[in-house]
Protein backbone atom coordinates (compact mmCIF):
# COMPACT_ATOMS: atom_id res chain seq x y z
CA UNK A 1 0.00 0.00 0.00
CA UNK A 2 1.72 2.72 -1.13
CA UNK A 3 1.43 6.60 0.61
CA UNK A 4 -1.39 7.66 -2.13
CA UNK A 5 -3.47 5.05 -0.54
CA UNK A 6 -3.19 5.78 2.62
CA UNK A 7 -4.19 9.14 2.19
CA UNK A 8 -7.23 7.87 0.21
CA UNK A 9 -8.23 5.86 2.98
CA UNK A 10 -7.87 8.61 5.34
CA UNK A 11 -9.45 11.59 3.57
CA UNK A 12 -12.85 8.79 3.06
CA UNK A 13 -12.56 8.15 6.35
CA UNK A 14 -12.51 11.55 7.48
CA UNK A 15 -15.73 12.79 4.96
CA UNK A 16 -17.42 9.66 6.04
CA UNK A 17 -17.07 10.63 10.42
CA UNK A 18 -17.39 14.67 9.83
CA UNK A 19 -20.97 13.40 7.52
CA UNK A 20 -21.91 11.26 10.73
CA UNK A 21 -21.22 13.99 12.80
CA UNK A 22 -23.26 16.50 10.79
CA UNK A 23 -26.08 14.76 10.25
CA UNK A 24 -26.40 11.36 12.73
CA UNK A 25 -28.11 12.76 16.14
CA UNK A 26 -26.61 9.30 18.18
CA UNK A 27 -22.91 10.04 16.59
CA UNK A 28 -23.43 13.68 17.62
CA UNK A 29 -25.26 12.46 21.01
CA UNK A 30 -21.74 9.51 21.48
CA UNK A 31 -19.15 12.34 20.77
CA UNK A 32 -21.55 14.73 23.67
CA UNK A 33 -21.50 17.77 20.36
CA UNK A 34 -24.60 18.81 21.82
CA UNK A 35 -23.63 19.36 25.44
CA UNK A 36 -24.47 22.65 26.56
CA UNK A 37 -20.87 23.98 27.63
CA UNK A 38 -19.64 23.30 23.94
CA UNK A 39 -19.21 25.94 21.37
CA UNK A 40 -21.63 24.75 18.33
CA UNK A 41 -20.07 27.41 15.95
CA UNK A 42 -16.45 26.53 16.33
CA UNK A 43 -17.86 22.32 16.06
CA UNK A 44 -19.62 23.14 12.99
CA UNK A 45 -16.57 24.65 11.39
CA UNK A 46 -13.91 21.78 12.68
CA UNK A 47 -16.98 19.48 10.78
CA UNK A 48 -17.24 21.55 8.10
CA UNK A 49 -13.16 21.99 7.85
CA UNK A 50 -12.99 17.61 8.13
CA UNK A 51 -15.53 17.32 5.02
CA UNK A 52 -13.58 19.97 2.62
CA UNK A 53 -10.36 18.68 3.33
CA UNK A 54 -11.04 15.36 3.31
CA UNK A 55 -13.40 15.71 -0.41
CA UNK A 56 -10.28 18.11 -1.83
CA UNK A 57 -8.00 15.12 -0.83
CA UNK A 58 -10.25 12.36 -2.49
CA UNK A 59 -10.32 14.44 -6.06
CA UNK A 60 -6.45 15.34 -5.60
CA UNK A 61 -5.27 11.48 -4.81
CA UNK A 62 -8.09 10.34 -7.55
CA UNK A 63 -6.29 12.36 -10.15
CA UNK A 64 -2.62 11.17 -8.64
CA UNK A 65 -3.66 7.39 -9.32
CA UNK A 66 -5.38 8.43 -12.74
CA UNK A 67 -2.81 10.35 -13.88
CA UNK A 68 1.03 8.56 -12.77
CA UNK A 69 3.24 11.30 -14.13
CA UNK A 70 1.55 13.90 -12.15
CA UNK A 71 1.89 12.09 -9.00
CA UNK A 72 5.42 14.02 -7.61
CA UNK A 73 3.62 17.48 -8.40
CA UNK A 74 0.82 16.29 -6.91
CA UNK A 75 2.11 15.22 -3.42
CA UNK A 76 4.03 18.58 -3.41
CA UNK A 77 0.40 20.83 -3.74
CA UNK A 78 -1.23 18.41 -1.46
CA UNK A 79 1.75 19.10 1.47
CA UNK A 80 1.56 22.68 0.76
CA UNK A 81 -2.25 22.44 0.65
CA UNK A 82 -2.20 20.80 4.17
CA UNK A 83 0.04 23.18 5.59
CA UNK A 84 -2.27 26.39 4.63
CA UNK A 85 -5.01 24.17 5.65
CA UNK A 86 -3.41 23.96 9.29
CA UNK A 87 -2.38 27.46 9.62
CA UNK A 88 -5.86 28.70 8.60
CA UNK A 89 -7.40 26.14 11.21
CA UNK A 90 -4.87 27.43 13.82
CA UNK A 91 -5.98 31.15 13.00
CA UNK A 92 -9.76 30.86 12.84
CA UNK A 93 -9.17 28.91 16.32
CA UNK A 94 -7.80 31.85 17.88
CA UNK A 95 -10.20 34.43 16.12
CA UNK A 96 -13.59 32.40 17.72
CA UNK A 97 -11.91 32.04 21.24
CA UNK A 98 -10.64 35.72 20.99
CA UNK A 99 -14.06 36.40 19.64
CA UNK A 100 -15.72 34.27 22.51
CA UNK A 101 -14.20 36.38 25.16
Amino acid sequence: MNLTSIILVLAVLGVVLGLLMKFNKTFQDALRLNAPDVNKKYINYKINFLIVIGVVLIIVQTISMAYPNLSDKLDMIVSAFLLVAIILDVIVKRKMKKNSR
